[in-house]
């Protein structure tokens, strides 16, 4: 049985004196045992030595004490102290090295068709005074634990949503289909209800407000830091979007553009080998245009080339590219429009990206479905059919059924910007899914509307990153809290140190140092290379003499 708060406030007169006399009232009356204390209580001896009831720690008791508060809108779902050790999750993966915390549990309902779930962290000991809210990936639908844990191990109160779309890993988006208010809560009502109870939990277990509050997410996370900042500015002073899927329902046409570009023809689809083929033949093509030969691609903007070097001039084999297959090269890059308005959709992806097309141009079964394609089922329904996909009318109906919950494209962000809130954006160059221009041209516009974007949002560009991670380059400089920071605490190596610093001490970041690393076991992985990332538009330029693996040997100038 489920007990909510309301249980709990309804049947504390029925308590009255005889909980009192009971020595384990939660055997009489299960809903106490929603505030779970976990380990670790003292214990008090009676005069003949055996021991009579345990006495919770201060922190044990301060965390059972949550479960007796009213919350706005919240049902509380679990509320207990863990000690510092390792942390299981419900998955039963093991999280080692755990601070000491409060963990709070609860469905936020602002319909009668929402659950979005909550958990909130909150450190025992050593709380830095501040709220850290964490984004999500893909369609949301489930809690990251790992991150948590590292927003706690900062000194973070820290909090997470499943967006509530859980469960959202149906392909074809079926649990969500019919479900509109879901669909806002996806877009953007569940990381703002997220924030609102987080901070109130926060107050409530410290006894004060966080001095400062923080966000930080990339991809779908992005895309929720952006949403912030137009709709709802009071809740961040300090926001981290990377490669923001902002631009929702862009996103989502660009993918099924490229998807369907390499299945216009049997002849159309990049087997693995012709995908490699053209990735190889864009580095050698495009690798010294920034003055280093170094396997990455750092001015894609100057890359020209053309896929049709490649081209078969005889039988069709892995050393060529058919016309099809140069064609569906083409189209991606390219990117899509709209056929009506000939508008531009979504920015293509750039050079340098093409050895993460894979999820794209292969061939696939014809009952294979579009990757990331379940919100298209929301809006045409279950049996939507990707080839019957109008580039004209459909994008505009998608517009008009979806695109308010969704997306944020809207540029004012006037009011974020006057209450002093700051903005950092990252992006890997080599990102097929989230491409870079996309987000350059959103601040574009906010510099048309706000007349001086310099003065509270940065962008750094990640040359040989791919979507906000990975790549065969420089790519950690705290732009991931699950992989482990470089350099917790050093701003210039650590995105999140340096938004704290920009906010609170006024001092813009104008240079990250990443890292590239061999290996991904923390204990065990070596530096292979470091490189300055410049906020945009300056570039990292090599110096013309030193050791291309270190950033020393680079500075930030402006681009020619």
């Amino acid at each position: 049985m489920t007990w909510s708060l309301k249980d709990w406030i309804s049947q504390k007169a029925a308590l009255g004196a005889s909980a009192s006399r009971d020595k384990e009232p939660g055997a009489r009356f299960p809903f106490l045992l929603l505030a779970t204390v976990s380990v670790s209580a003292a214990l008090v001896l009676g005069c003949g030595g055996g021991v009579t009831r345990l006495v919770p720690t201060a922190a044990e008791a301060k965390c059972q004490d949550l479960a007796h508060r009213a919350f706005s809108g919240a049902k509380l779902l679990k509320v207990s102290h863990h000690p510092a050790s390792t942390f299981t999750t419900p998955s039963n993966a093991a999280i080692p090295n755990v601070p000491a915390f409060c963990q709070v549990s609860a469905s936020l309902q602002p319909s009668a068709d929402s659950d979005i779930r909550v958990e909130v962290w909150l450190p025992a000991e050593g709380w830095n005074g501040k709220y850290l809210g964490l984004g999500n990936g893909g369609y949301g639908g489930s809690l990251n634990y790992s991150a948590l844990s590292q927003g706690l191990a900062r000194k973070y109160a820290v909090a997470h949503t499943d967006m509530g779309t859980a469960p959202s890993t149906s392909r074809d988006g079926s649990p969500l289909l019919n479900h509109p208010e879901k669909w806002v809560d996806w877009g953007y009502r569940s990381t703002h209800l997220m924030t609102l109870f987080a901070k109130e939990v926060s107050s409530m277990y410290y006894a004060r407000v966080p001095s400062k509050s923080y966000f930080m997410g990339c991809s779908t996370g992005g895309g929720q830091g952006i949403h912030e900042a137009v709709r709802f500015p009071d809740d961040y002073d300090g926001i981290i979007a990377g490669a923001p899927g902002s631009n929702r329902l862009g996103a989502h046409q660009s993918v099924l553009w490229s998807w369907a570009s390499s299945k216009a023809s049997p002849e159309s689809a990049l087997p693995a080998a012709k995908l490699t083929l053209l990735a190889d033949s864009v580095m050698a093509a495009c690798d010294s245009l920034d003055g280093v030969s170094d396997k990455i691609i750092s001015r894609p903007e100057r890359c020209t080339f053309n896929p049709k070097v490649l081209q078969c001039s005889g039988a069709d084999d892995a050393s060529c590219l058919t016309t099809s297959q140069v064609s569906t090269v083409n189209a991606i890059y390219a990117g899509p429009r709209n056929r009506l308005t000939g508008e531009l959709i979504f920015q293509g992806p750039l050079p340098g990206s093409e050895a993460s097309w894979g999820m794209y141009v292969g061939a696939a079964p014809p009952e294979a479905l579009v990757p990331f394609g379940a919100i298209f089922h929301w809006v045409f329904g279950k049996e939507w059919d990707w080839r019957t996909f109008d580039w004209g009318q459909d994008v505009i109906t998608m517009e008009r059924t979806i695109g308010q919950m969704v997306s944020a494209v809207n540029p004012d962000v006037r009011a974020f910007r006057d209450r002093g809130g700051k903005l950092i954006s990252f992006q890997g160059l080599a990102d097929s899914l989230k491409p870079p221009n996309d987000m350059e041209r959103y601040l574009h516009n906010v510099e048309v509307v706000t007349g001086q974007s310099s003065s509270f949002v940065r962008l750094f560009n990640a040359p040989g990153m791919g979507h906000c991670s990975g790549g065969s380059a420089p790519n950690a400089f705290g732009n991931d809290l699950t992989s482990g920071s470089v350099a917790p605490g050093d701003p210039t190596r650590d995105l999140l140190t340096a938004l704290e610093h920009w906010v609170e001490k006024g001092v813009a970041p104008d240079r990250i140092v990443a890292t590239q690393f061999s290996g991904s076991d923390l204990s065990t992985r070596t530096i292979v290379r470091t490189r300055p990332l410049c906020a945009a538009p300056k570039i990292a330029r090599y110096n013309g003499s030193g050791d291309t693996n270190i950033e020393s040997s680079f500075t930030c100038s402006a681009a020619d």
